[in-house]
């Protein structure tokens, strides 16, 4: 296969899945489905779309597919949330903060495509900057005191407060680092490593944690290199994320029957930020021995380095079949 011309069709024969002991056939039935639907509407772009996209990008990874189809379905989930934001904010309430603010934001740093990842980051990322400059609109500012009233001046005493602080401050991170606003960038950073907070937090909590500061930390490596290992960083990100994913499914990882989040997106987007501004990966991951699933993810940065970004936003799809999947019942 080339970058210039895909192949119409791929037998889940050829497809190796991304981690050890994952059902080629189970993979493979959730992503006829998904295939099944996009494809009685061909180059459409609603906005209810969009997490079909994403969905199918995050199995074509679990199958091994091509690093260019799970990076162009990124682009299509970003293109079917640039209209109107408002559609998909009320949708979502305030405590979905992943899927209300975070994640379009991660698909456009993802889509490859300038305009749409600073739409994006405009239009979803967590205005903790403005909030902090008492400039936010009254919606706004309500917004972020329901995510944690830590964003607003006021002390932590829960720690569900501690963890709408952190999830806030990554996504207003990753969208100022998508716009190119570093100081902004450094606010949240600085922001996250003066938070106090005496209270105990779980095994589980302090897993979320740990996951919100170290996507900051390598956020941080990107926009200020102080010659801190990145792709270390990141590798050790996505196997945290998978090692959670993997326990929290138990038998469903291996043989899914819905669509599962089984790409790192937040870890994939530091990624792309770090291969835009040039920052060294090296090999990656760096110690595979360490950080396995990690591993996954290399021809994901090989796409990213020998692609450059697109300046419009005029994608041209790459319409795969996979063969050997049942269709679904009904279709």
């Amino acid at each position: 296969m080339t970058d210039e011309k895909m192949d119409e069709t791929l037998s889940l024969d050829d497809l190796e899945p991304r981690f050890r002991g994952m059902s080629r056939e189970a993979l493979g039935r959730v992503l006829g489905v998904l295939d099944h639907e996009l494809a009685k509407h061909p180059g459409s772009f609603e906005y209810h779309f969009g997490e079909m996209y994403a969905n199918r990008a995050h199995m074509r990874f679990a199958l091994g597919m091509p690093a260019e189809l799970i990076m162009e379905d990124f682009l299509l989930a970003a293109r079917c949330l640039s209209g109107d934001p408002g559609v998909h904010l009320s949708r979502h309430t305030e405590e979905q903060l992943l899927t209300r603010r975070i994640r379009p934001v991660e698909y456009g740093i993802l889509s490859g495509n300038v305009k749409l990842m600073h739409r994006l980051a405009i239009n979803y990322g967590v205005p903790v900057a403005l909030a902090q400059a008492g400039m936010a609109k009254p919606e706004l500012a309500r917004e972020m005191r329901i995510l944690s009233p830590g964003l607003v001046g006021l002390p932590l005493t829960e720690p569900h407060h501690l963890l709408g602080l952190g999830a806030a401050l990554y996504g207003g991170a990753i969208a100022a680092a998508a716009r190119g606003y570093e100081d902004e960038v450094r606010l949240m950073l600085s922001l996250f490593a003066h938070a106090e907070f005496r209270g105990e937090l779980s095994p589980g909590e302090k897993e979320v944690m740990v996951r919100y500061a170290g996507l900051c930390q390598a956020l941080s490596e990107v926009v200020t290199p102080k010659q801190r290992p990145l792709g270390a960083m990141v590798a050790d990100q996505i196997q945290r994320y998978t090692n959670r994913l993997k326990n929290a499914m138990g038998l469903e990882f291996q043989q899914p029957t819905s669509p599962q989040r089984y790409l790192d997106t937040g870890a994939l987007a530091v990624m792309a930020l770090g291969v835009m501004t040039d920052q060294p990966f090296g090999d990656f991951p760096p110690d595979p021995a360490i950080t396995p699933f990690a591993a996954g993810y290399a021809d994901l940065l090989d796409y990213m380095r020998s692609h450059p970004l697109v300046q419009d936003e005029a994608p041209e799809s790459l319409e795969v079949e996979v063969t050997d999947v049942e269709p679904p019942a009904g279709g």
